[in-house]
């Protein structure tokens, strides 16, 4: 995605806020917000720097609750609309595709640290479960289209040890972890065992090639036959 198309997002998401805050101004006592990103410094005057500081300060204005208690329920994350907390979230998983790999990965996991410790102190607020089952859902369920195991592995390591999760929940995240850790970006490929056409057992280890394709394939899908 363009600086451009990155610019459109924030834009629509500041003028969101600003609609949702004439729409509450009159109801001081309702502790709900618009969701409102850090502004974007007029310094940043590059495509890399600008995807940098969206990557670090998306979430700036919105992870602390511990100041005004704001609306958790089923329609409300931390005070925020969840149809629009969960717009925000989506629009957050294209500024990790516009940055490297390990840095989206130190993002996620400071994500959910700074929401872990948040909620720690707020003990009502729902935004560190929310966020959990907001990434689960967008990054690891097969049919997202956004679905990326290594953004969700961060989540998951978090999770697991979560005292904010029931044991059932922490040792399911736990086994996600696991998976997700399995042939990570950059890392050897595992070893496997497999059957070769005449019938012999083999491993990937045991191919002496300089290129190796491996080719997964379901053959009682009409989509991988075709």
């Amino acid at each position: 995605m363009t600086r451009k198309a990155l610019t459109a997002i924030v834009l629509s998401l500041l003028t969101l806020a600003a609609c949702r805050t004439n729409r509450t101004a009159s109801e001081p006592s309702a502790p709900v917000r618009p969701f409102k990103m850090a502004e974007i410094p007029s310094l940043i005057d590059s495509q890399e720097a600008f995807n940098e500081f969206l990557l670090d300060h998306y979430w700036d204005n919105v992870l602390d609750t511990t100041k005004k208690g704001f609306r958790a329920d089923s329609l409300h994350i931390a005070g925020i609309e969840r149809g629009e907390f969960e717009q925000a979230f989506s629009n957050y998983t294209l500024v990790l595709d516009n940055n490297p790999i390990q840095n989206a990965y130190k993002a996620m996991e400071k994500l959910f640290g700074k929401a872990e410790l948040y909620n720690r102190a707020d003990t009502s607020s729902n935004l560190y479960t929310s966020l959990v089952e907001i990434a689960e859902r967008y990054l690891y369920d097969p049919n997202s289209p956004v679905r990326n195991e290594e953004y969700f592995l961060a989540c998951a390591k978090s999770a697991s040890a979560s005292e904010r999760l029931s044991e059932v929940e922490r040792m399911k995240f736990a086994h996600f972890a696991g998976r997700c850790s399995l042939n990570r970006p950059g890392t050897q490929a595992a070893d496997f065992v497999f059957t070769d056409k005449d019938g012999r057992n083999r491993s990937l280890y045991s191919i002496k090639a300089d290129h190796t394709v491996l080719f997964f394939s379901n053959p009682g899908c009409t989509a991988c036959k075709a």
